[in-house]
């Protein structure tokens, strides 16, 4: 969501990925322009993360632990220990708070989560039914519950989509930016190549 987020308001941002563009090479374009960005958006991937020693994050999110990648991490809590890495002391750490591991990896460092269920927590996101039956993204400001947008207006589908933008908008939020700006980018993401995607209408 970074990268259209970027498109509308300022600041600056750079962005790299898990595949690309890779974060160093974006790294040294921006410094041989003499352009560094006030924002860096990163997906980094546990194999990046394992080998990182240096990376010091305003906010970074966890989405999840699950079984994966463990013919290269060789066990779980390799695994889980990688993807910690990209928590430094003053991270503000955004997880999901039904994922047991990623509430582990937060430690007692500050944090946002993010979750199907209703926030109950100030700063935590999550989704909400209201009156009408519709399910809106929503989140837990000094107290008080607001309702961000209807579900059923991401472009991107999915409940883990929906799970995706709450992690979004916890990330920006802690980032010290507005959401608003994010709200507008979530309501036109068509999300990115090769990921899920409608294919067909049928009727």
């Amino acid at each position: 969501v970074g990268y259209p987020y970027g498109e509308r308001v300022r600041p600056s941002r750079g962005g790299a990925g898990n595949i690309g563009p890779n974060a160093v090479t974006e790294l040294d374009k921006a410094l041989d322009a003499g352009a560094l960005p006030d924002v860096w958006v990163l997906e980094l991937s546990s194999f990046q993360l394992a080998t990182t020693s240096s990376l010091v994050c305003q906010s970074a999110a966890i989405l999840n632990v699950t079984e994966d990648h463990l013919d290269w991490h060789g066990d779980m809590k390799a695994y889980a220990d990688a993807k910690g890495r990209i928590f430094a002391p003053t991270t503000v750490r955004v997880v999901n708070r039904e994922d047991a591991e990623t509430l582990r990896l937060a430690g007692t460092g500050t944090r946002r989560t993010f979750g199907a269920s209703v926030p109950t927590a100030d700063g935590d996101y999550g989704l909400v039914i209201r009156e009408d039956g519709a399910l809106w993204l929503s989140a837990l400001i000094e107290g008080e519950e607001q309702c961000l947008m209807p579900e059923a207006s991401l472009l991107i589908a999915g409940r883990h989509n929906a799970m995706n933008a709450l992690a979004a908008l916890a990330l920006v939020e802690s980032a010290g930016l507005p959401i608003e700006p994010a709200l507008k980018a979530l309501a036109t993401y068509r999300g990115e190549p090769h990921r899920v995607a409608p294919v067909l209408t049928h009727q």
